[in-house]
């Protein structure tokens, strides 16, 4: 059955998507246009929030640490994904 505990995992799991969601919109934002340090600190801040947290969660061995642990990985290729066309491949 559903307890308060899952309700409370459930949340925090949904909570700890959204800030890493914010972080890789923040970080392509910061990418497009000049917005200063501050979106620079606020990504950073996602990526420690997130990383810490499933650090935590994991070292508690909770069912649900996978998913908090995926998240990090997930905003780092997010932010990194570089999706425009080149009409000429890089050379190596």
């Amino acid at each position: 059955m559903w307890n308060e505990q899952e309700d409370f995992v459930f949340a925090a799991n949904l909570l700890m998507q959204l800030v890493g969601l914010l972080g890789v919109i923040a970080a392509r934002l910061t990418e497009s246009a000049n917005h200063g340090r501050s979106s620079n600190w606020l990504v950073l801040t996602c990526f420690l929030i997130v990383g810490a947290t499933g650090v935590v969660v994991l070292g508690t061995a909770h069912a649900g640490g996978l998913s908090f642990a995926m998240t990090l990985p997930l905003m780092a290729v997010g932010a990194t994904l570089d999706l425009r066309k080149v009409s000429h491949p890089a050379a190596f």
